[in-house]
């Protein structure tokens, strides 16, 4: 959201969001060398283990980081883990084959990409995260490998269906 803006805008666009903003660091947010950017979150955290009410009144335990993490604070009881940082990309194919075999082999975790893009850029709750299921990017399954080729253009991508 503000990885685009100049960072003199960061300030305002901040305090112009509703509620307190307690930013979960990742790999773009260079609009934090500005003070005034910095001083407009509530919070700045690299990881969160947080308690959210569910509609239905149950509370679930929320690990945040911006990077997948596969062996979360309390994967084994019942923890759900919301990242994002691999956008649509084959690292994101990735994450989801590694989840799941880790739970075939037994070793429980829940995790969601909670990216932008994997919500149409628009604000989820926790139950309509948890009630889509896992998050995969449109053409999961589907990775790119770079070939070398002897046309003048050098390279070529191809499309590598597992």
């Amino acid at each position: 959201m503000i990885w685009k803006t100049r960072n003199d805008d960061a300030p305002s666009l901040i305090k112009s969001l509703n509620g307190q903003i307690i930013l979960i660091k990742g790999n773009h947010d260079r609009f934090l060398h500005n003070a005034k950017a910095k001083a407009a979150l509530a919070g700045l955290k690299d990881y969160d283990d947080i308690c959210v009410v569910l509609e239905d009144g149950m509370q679930k335990r929320v690990i945040l980081s911006h990077y997948f993490t596969p062996m979360y604070n309390g994967h084994r009881y019942q923890a759900i883990h919301l990242h994002a940082h691999s956008h649509f990309t084959d690292e994101a194919d990735y994450e989801v084959d590694f989840a799941e075999k880790l739970n075939a082999e037994g070793i429980r975790n829940q995790i969601y990409n909670v990216g932008c893009m994997y919500w149409n850029y628009e604000p989820v709750t926790l139950d309509e995260i948890i009630a889509h299921g896992k998050t995969v990017r449109p053409n999961y399954g589907t990775r790119v490998t770079e070939l070398k080729d002897d046309a003048e253009d050098g390279e070529i991508l191809q499309a590598d269906p597992r």
